[in-house]
């Protein structure tokens, strides 16, 4: 079985990122031209709790990396015993 790449999980983070900042650059824009009320809703309703969700989910890929990362270096000292 090949080993996953763990810059590939990398990619993803820093991908994550800079999708995010693009988005809230860019919802920035919008929301300075769109000052009503129909705005605050959707941003309450859509996007108030996206970047707390954002930070959870790259919080556990950082985790999910870190585990990987360590069942990797065991396996690898396991095979090196044998």
């Amino acid at each position: 079985m090949k080993p996953p790449r763990i810059s590939a999980l990398l990619d993803c983070e820093n991908r994550m990122r800079r999708d995010w900042q693009a988005f809230a650059d860019c919802w920035q824009e919008t929301a300075d031209s769109w000052r009503d009320d129909r705005r605050r809703r959707f941003e309450e309703d859509h996007l108030r709790e996206l970047p707390a969700v954002l930070s959870r989910a790259q919080a556990e890929l950082i985790q999910f990396r870190d585990t990987l990362q360590s069942a990797m270096r065991a396996l690898e000292d396991a095979e090196g015993e044998q």
